[in-house]
């Protein structure tokens, strides 16, 4: 028999079975009225979630679609952007800005490390900062990133700056009120919190933000053109081909965020990530970043373990799918989401697998420690904050 599986990757996440009977069903047409209802509903239950009235754009694609949208349809030639760098997605907001040769300042940080509104502000208030970049979550090391504070900060110095923000791990799992915040471009993507394979990407646009984006007639963009995607908007008809199942299945998956509430939604994770730390330190183990986002937990392999021998021995023999580190940290750390569907009951399977993994792999780990931590977290937790 084939072991069951449980995924807790950050990205993709676990699709709720409500959101799977969606993708079984037959292929339909997308110039269609049933098509046009679902895209209404989307966004309208998008701007609930992301707690907007700012028009939601929503494109088939990857979350590097909205990345790449926010950016190239916003600054403008003569004009710079400023971008936050501290892992492996502020690199790729770094390379987007380089292969369109836009003008940038990047304030670079160690991995794991997060920027403060000091040292973002310092970099915004040249003039010719057009625009902001950063994270609410650095997914490659599990950083959360002020996004309300430097928001504030930016503002201060430089109030004509667009301030843009890559929610792509972080949205629904993490709060982040756009309107609150002030945040002007507000990127997501379907395949971790809100609970979908991947192929959707999200893009929240504030007035400002449009104010920019017409005046910027030259953006070299044409399948990522916010204009071009505006214009569709009051008939709910994308420009391009949209993958009409996955916005019909996306859709299905809002409604269960809305019917949780987004406030519990958010308690939720903040309550699983309490119980993960929980295990991690019970367990002798180091968390990597300074400010851990509630969406994942990312952890020091210890001194000589290669942690890609304890993912595959988790993934192989017991059936949980853990994450590795990227790039230069890969075989250095975990990452453990609990982001999207994901419940009590499906983090103690990933702490259990990493336990058994670990041992396994020749750390002298105490089966149960970790467990019995996060257990003791999870009995405290209020029942309506846990699927």
């Amino acid at each position: 028999m084939a072991l069951k599986e449980i995924l807790l990757t950050p990205g993709p996440s676990q699709v709720p079975h409500r959101v799977r009977a969606k993708l079984m069903e037959q292929a339909w047409y997308h110039r269609s009225t049933r098509f046009r209802e679902i895209y209404a509903q989307v966004r309208q239950r998008l701007q609930q979630v992301f707690e907007t009235k700012n028009d939601v754009l929503v494109f088939t694609g990857s979350g590097t679609v909205a990345m790449e949208a926010a950016i190239i349809n916003v600054v403008s030639p003569g004009r710079k952007a400023v971008v936050v760098s501290a892992g492996k997605w502020g690199e790729r907001l770094v390379q987007i800005c380089e292969q369109y040769k836009l003008g940038l300042d990047v304030l670079k940080l160690d991995y794991g490390r997060s920027p403060t509104p000091e040292q973002v502000a310092e970099r915004a208030k040249d003039p010719a900062v057009q625009a902001v970049y950063l994270h609410l979550c650095e997914t490659s090391t599990g950083a959360k990133y002020d996004i309300e504070n430097i928001g504030k900060a930016v503002r201060k110095v430089n109030p004509e700056a667009l301030y843009g923000v890559d929610g792509i791990s972080g949205a629904i799992g993490m709060a982040c009120p756009v309107d609150a915040w002030g945040v002007d471009l507000f990127m997501a993507g379907s395949q971790k919190g809100l609970m979908m394979p991947p192929g959707l990407s999200m893009l929240s646009v504030s007035p400002r933000a449009w104010k920019v984006v017409e005046q910027n007639k030259g953006a070299p963009t044409y399948y990522s053109s916010l204009l071009r995607a505006r214009k569709g908007l009051p008939e709910n008809d994308p420009p391009f081909t949209p993958a009409n199942t996955l916005f019909d299945a996306q859709n299905e998956a809002l409604a269960m965020l809305v019917e949780e509430g987004i406030h519990n939604v958010h308690k939720r994770h903040a309550v699983l990530a309490q119980a993960t730390r929980a295990a991690v330190k019970a367990l002798g183990l180091e968390l990597f970043p300074d400010s851990p986002a509630e969406v994942l937990t990312v952890v020091k392999s210890p001194d000589g373990l290669d942690s890609s021998a304890v993912i595959k021995t988790a993934r192989d023999r017991y059936g949980v799918t853990l994450a590795n580190g990227q790039g230069e940290m890969k075989g250095k750390m975990f990452r453990i989401a609990h982001m999207g569907y994901c419940s009590g009951m499906d983090t103690l399977s990933g702490i259990a697998a990493l336990e058994l993994g670990l041992k396994a792999n020749g750390y002298g780990v105490k089966l149960g420690a970790g467990l019995a931590a996060a257990q003791d977290v999870l009995a405290q937790a209020p029942k309506e904050v846990l699927l």
